[in-house]
């Protein structure tokens, strides 16, 4: 049986600021489109809009802030009629997104008129899946450390 791992955002500073955060790189210069993640909204917490942001890095935490996506999510379209969900979310950016190989950029998600986040009412951001199969090569006590889901829609640049 597979299981689902997520960080939550237990209170709303923590959804309003770059606590929580992704860290990557590329091998190529890529022009980015969007970006597609997965989120788990617990028990209805309150928020109005969920975005994405691409920051550069700053000491291997956010530094300035290179773009936001140009679409967000509302809680009700992420959340329908349930107090509960697993939703997949897409980003996508306007502007020209071009990132450089070899730096490393930060992926944050903001969430705008956050409160009333708690242990019993939260968002989480979902983080890769522990493999059962693979156990020998990871410890199932470090899960806190593994990277959230993210795919980018990107094109190689010449």
């Amino acid at each position: 049986m597979a299981s689902i791992y997520a960080r939550p955002f237990y209170n709303a500073s923590e959804a309003l600021d770059t606590t929580n955060y992704q860290t990557f790189s590329s091998s190529s210069n890529v022009f980015v489109r969007a970006v597609r993640s997965a989120v788990i909204i617990f028990n209805n917490p309150t928020f109005l809009t969920l975005s994405a942001k691409i920051h550069e890095n700053n000491g291997g935490i956010p530094g300035a802030l290179l773009e936001t996506s140009s679409n967000s999510h509302t809680k009700a379209e992420l959340l329908g009629s349930d107090s509960y969900a697993y939703r997949g979310v897409y980003f996508e950016f306007e502007n020209d997104l071009i990132l450089r190989a070899d730096e490393i950029y930060h992926m944050v998600l903001e969430f705008t008129g956050a409160s009333a986040f708690s242990d019993s009412s939260f968002v989480a951001w979902v983080q890769d899946v522990y493999d059962p199969l693979y156990s020998s090569l990871q410890n199932k006590n470090n899960l806190h450390k593994s990277p959230f889901i993210i795919s980018f829609i990107a094109s190689k640049i010449s």
